[in-house]
């Protein structure tokens, strides 16, 4: 019987430390970050707010065995995650993909399909108010005005720290975007 409480203690240990790592894992991603995991324990509200364009989505999109995701760059072109930006700003560039397998699965198959990735777009955030995309396929370049006072979405990711019993929301806003004006242009990828 003495033995079985061991286990059971060092189980409940492993799940506290594992759950506590997993769940603030996201926020460990960069020393910009630091600040951030004392504001999960320390902060007197229990939620940040985040202003996006309506060109992005928090997190990945699935439709069947389709799933769209999207890359973020800062400007010395080093991959960021949604969860470490803070003001839409810190992104310079954006690539969307979407990845689908080739060959459904063969069923009880321990073998995974392949996964295939293409690049559908880009989009290029070269100044506070700008924001382009340009079309992989057609060469295409758009422009678009923003409404930062037009929310149109809103995504909340919940942290939990398990140490502390506390829960942090993350508030995500998208704001209006609109096509501005659409030209044929030549290869501008980063």
């Amino acid at each position: 019987m003495h033995n079985r409480n061991i286990f059971i203690i060092v189980l409940v240990w492993v799940n506290v430390v594992i759950g506590h790592t997993n769940v603030l894992s996201q926020s460990k991603s960069s020393k910009k970050n630091a600040h951030h995991e004392e504001t999960l324990v320390k902060s007197e509200k229990s939620y940040d707010t985040f202003l996006f364009p309506d060109l992005l989505q928090y997190g990945l999109v699935k439709r069947g065995d389709t799933s769209f995701n999207y890359e973020y760059y800062d400007k010395r072109s080093a991959r960021i995650y949604m969860y470490d930006v803070k003001d839409v700003d810190d992104i310079d560039y954006i690539r969307y993909y979407k990845m689908f397998t080739r060959v459904p699965a063969a069923q009880n198959s321990s073998v995974s399909a392949p996964v295939e990735y293409r690049l559908i777009c880009e989009y290029a955030h070269p100044g506070h108010d700008l924001w382009l995309r340009y079309d992989h396929k057609t060469g295409e370049i758009t422009k678009y005005n923003i409404f930062r006072d037009r929310i149109v979405g809103v995504d909340t990711v919940k942290i939990s720290d398990p140490k502390t019993n506390t829960q942090h929301a993350l508030i995500y806003k998208y704001y209006r975007t609109e096509i501005k004006s659409k030209e044929a242009g030549e290869d501008h990828h980063h």
